[in-house]
């Protein structure tokens, strides 16, 4: 880890390179440093990375001389870093050098009209990778829609890529899913509006969450947070669907 990060000299450990390796934050002065699943460093690289974040200086591994460092950080993980802080698992003085403006990605199960769009987008990546026009039926389409995505986005991936891979007609159906996708429940689901155009299907799954959210909060400012839409859209949204 020290070594990819921080680089080493030249025979700082057997077996490395007699020319020594230029590190990644050496690599991204002037420029970002991007972290990711920095939830899972060990305790003693939590200390090395505070340390760097708070000096701007960091020794190659081998190295006696400190290098200085201007970078921008980025960080990303996917564990809930306050209550890895309150159980002793993530120091509390590095949660707080990250934590500067902290961005939250909504699960994939609470931006539900983001399935489509990222659906055709990773189809056409995943054609032009193996060579091979592929078109949804509108039963997957239901199934994607109705599922639940435990997995987020990497387990869309998987499915789209696996569909790809395994049709062996341009047309993708239900047979062409993974198992997870054919429950009793997302069968019901398909059966009942399997044969609906997808724009018409958009709008029954647009209605269904705002119904939802209706129930959850008070306010249509709540609902658009929550959303994350304005609030006069979620008012055009609900008048659209007669939600009252």
């Amino acid at each position: 880890f020290e070594a990819e990060l921080f680089g080493y000299e030249a025979g700082a450990f057997t077996g490395a390179s007699k020319n020594g390796k230029v590190g990644l934050v050496e690599l991204a002065d002037g420029g970002t440093l991007f972290l990711d699943e920095v939830g899972e460093l060990s305790p003693a690289h939590q200390v090395k990375i505070l340390k760097l974040i708070q000096e701007k200086q960091f020794y190659s591994v081998g190295g006696r001389k400190p290098k200085t460092v201007d970078f921008r950080l980025i960080a990303a993980t996917n564990k809930d870093l306050e209550k890895a802080v309150a159980e002793k698992e993530f120091r509390e003085d590095l949660y707080f050098r990250l934590s500067v403006v902290p961005i939250t990605i909504p699960s994939l199960n609470e931006r539900p009209e983001d399935i489509f769009p990222l659906l055709t987008h990773f189809a056409e990546q995943f054609e032009k990778k193996y060579n091979r026009k592929r078109t949804f039926d509108n039963a997957v389409i239901h199934a994607l829609l109705a599922h639940e995505w435990k997995g987020n986005v990497r387990e869309l991936i998987n499915v789209i890529e696996h569909a790809v891979v395994v049709s062996s007609q341009t047309l993708i159906t239900m047979e062409h899913l993974p198992h997870s996708l054919h429950r009793k429940k997302q069968v019901q689901h398909v059966e009942e509006h399997g044969k609906m155009k997808l724009n018409d299907a958009l709008n029954e799954l647009e209605k269904e969450i705002l119904v939802k959210a209706k129930k959850q909060y008070k306010t249509t400012t709540e609902i658009g947070e929550a959303l994350g839409i304005s609030q006069p859209s979620v008012v055009r949204k609900l008048k659209k669907h007669s939600v009252f």
